[in-house]
């Protein structure tokens, strides 16, 4: 079991080893935010357009909230079955 577990770990480390650390989704979001709020308009029609670009900003962000809650509930529930193969997998060997 210790040794299977060292197995994961290297492999974990292995495998994101080289990897840039990219932005999150929040921080892009900020940044789009405060780019737009940068933008004057000229025109009527260019306040619109900013406008509806706002809107569409904030729908992408309830998504991703939404989006990244499934993605938690997944994650514990993957945490937990893999809990459980261990504790069949060492009972196996038994």
């Amino acid at each position: 079991m210790k040794n299977s577990k060292l197995n994961d770990l290297v492999r974990n480390f292995l495998l994101s080893e080289g990897q840039t650390s990219t932005p999150s989704i929040k921080s892009r979001f900020l940044a789009l935010e405060e780019m737009l709020s940068r933008i004057n308009g000229r025109s009527l029609a260019e306040i619109r357009r900013l406008e509806i670009i706002g809107e569409q900003l904030r729908g992408l962000k309830r998504e991703v909230k939404k989006l990244e809650e499934v993605k938690d509930i997944l994650e514990e529930e993957n945490s937990e079955l893999r809990e459980k193969l261990t504790l069949l997998e060492e009972s196996k060997e038994e």
